[in-house]
């Protein structure tokens, strides 16, 4: 069957292709798998929520758990010698300093990396919200 438009006729296409050819039934399986498609992203920013979720979580008791290390360590470089009269005393205030840099400097590492993987959670939400 055609319909006739003038000097050419266009060919009636049956009810199960669409413009491109392809059957209806191929093209209502293609909406399932971008369903399911959405459906894999969504479960994997879930997880990639709940997963940085637990990362911070885990941070933030590492630094608070830091925090009070650097206080006793300073406490204890607090009561050591402070006159450095033997080569032991100068070689253990030197490594007890260092150390309470290292717990400073390790901690401020930590709230970085928390604030980073706030930002993150932030910004998996405003995925999950346009998805």
């Amino acid at each position: 069957m055609s319909i006739t438009t003038g000097p050419a006729e266009l060919p009636l296409q049956p009810l199960t292709q669409n413009d491109s050819g392809e059957p209806i039934a191929a093209l209502s399986r293609s909406y399932e798998t971008v369903g399911s498609r959405v459906a894999a992203q969504t479960l994997l920013l879930d997880f990639e929520k709940a997963r940085c979720d637990a990362s911070k979580t885990a941070i933030n008791q590492i630094m608070i758990i830091n925090v009070f290390v650097g206080a006793i360590q300073a406490q204890v470089l607090a009561t050591t010698s402070v006159t450095n009269s033997t080569k032991l005393h100068i070689v253990s205030n030197t490594f007890g300093f260092t150390g309470l840099i290292l717990i400073f400097l390790t901690t401020c590492a930590g709230i970085l990396v928390a604030i980073l993987q706030g930002d993150m959670i932030a910004y998996i939400g405003k995925i999950q919200q346009h998805v």
